[in-house]
C-alpha cells in the first residue's frame, strides 16, 4: 500500500483488506519454484466526488523522490553549479515505471496501463 510492487518478501496477506480512504493497492501472488511478473493494481475512491476526470499514477515512492535514483531531485552531484542544476537526476534520460489509471467525471475507468514517466523539457526542468 506504499506504491511499490509487492515482492516475494512483502507482507502476506492472509485476510480481507479494510479499505477506508482513497488508495491504491496493489497485490501479487507467488508460489515457490515460480516466477511471477503479475501485479494486480486498483485505485479506490471512498467518499471522493469530483465533476473533473481523475489520473491515478503509482509508483514506489523512491522513482520520483529518492536521493540517488529520484526522477525529481538534485541526486548527489545535482547541486553544483548553480541553474540550471546540469548534473542533477532531473537532467538525465531516466524512464521509471508507473501504472496508470484514467477515470471519467462519473468514476468510470476508462483504462488502466503499465506504463514509464519521464521528465522532458529544457530549462523548465531546473524549476
Amino acid at each position: 500500500m506504499d506504491g511499490s510492487d509487492p515482492i516475494s518478501t512483502s507482507t502476506l496477506l492472509s485476510g480481507s483488506v479494510l479499505i477506508s480512504d482513497n488508495t491504491v493497492l496493489k497485490a501479487a501472488c507467488f508460489e515457490e519454484g515460480t516466477i511471477t511478473d503479475l501485479v494486480f493494481t486498483n485505485t479506490y475512491f471512498i467518499g471522493y466526488e469530483t465533476k473533473l476526470p481523475v489520473w491515478s499514477i503509482s509508483t514506489d515512492p523512491d522513482n520520483f523522490f529518492d536521493e540517488q535514483i529520484g526522477i525529481y531531485e538534485y541526486g548527489p552531484n545535482g547541486t553544483s553549479g548553480g541553474a540550471p542544476y546540469r548534473n542533477a537526476n532531473f537532467w538525465k534520460d531516466w524512464e521509471r515505471p508507473i501504472h496508470l489509471e484514467f477515470f471519467e467525471e462519473d468514476g468510470i475507468q476508462q483504462f488502466e496501463l503499465d506504463c514509464g514517466v519521464k521528465i522532458f523539457g529544457n530549462w523548465s526542468r531546473a524549476r
